[in-house]
């Protein structure tokens, strides 16, 4: 049986399968990959994407908040006067939202980009740390495509619609209460 104090010591790579010694075949890997420099560039985007994912879920948790208070107080007070003020945060937050997603997006393409520059063996020294520009082309895609995108489109616009379903239903209440007292 082969136990670890048995492995050659001559450098070479090994590995343990089962009870077999296996050597591996090749040197070992250094490419661009391994170097720390590149595993710190890769986490720097990992990261702002990360942060951006939190943002961008800041948004919706804020807005469903305030959304819901507004309702609930233009319900509460019989006030259908106070209920435009609900659409107020709802395009702000889309708009913060959808802004949030389109940098992750672009973000996210960078990572990629660099990863297979990696893996293809071309990634050079200009590469490290740099962040591409948008261009207001690129901006304009990237807008556009986390503007309907699963996460915004359904969210903001389920709002709009309980926006709309709420001011149905006070205005039919009032109008009922109104019939009610004459």
């Amino acid at each position: 049986m082969t136990t670890p104090d048995t492995l050659p010591s001559d450098g070479s790579e090994t590995a343990i399968a089962g009870a077999k010694l296996v050597r591996l075949e090749g040197p070992p890997d250094f490419t661009v990959a391994n170097q720390p420099a590149f595993i710190a560039h890769m986490n720097t985007l990992q990261g702002i994407v990360t942060r951006l994912a939190g943002n961008s879920s800041s948004c919706k948790t804020w807005c469903l908040g305030l959304v819901t208070a507004m309702l609930s107080l233009a319900g509460s007070a019989h006030a259908p006067d106070l209920l435009p003020l609900a659409l107020v945060p709802v395009v702000v937050f889309a708009f913060l939202d959808i802004n949030y997603l389109s940098m992750e997006k672009w973000f996210r393409d960078q990572y990629v980009e660099l990863s297979g520059r990696a893996r293809e063996g071309d990634y050079r020294q200009k590469d490290m740390f740099a962040i591409r520009k948008r261009s207001w082309r690129d901006a304009g895609n990237c807008f556009f495509s986390a503007l309907f995108s699963w996460s915004v489109l359904p969210v903001y616009g389920g709002l709009v619609a309980a926006y709309w379903l709420g001011h149905d239903i006070l205005v039919q209440q009032l109008v009922a209460a109104a019939c009610a007292h004459s």
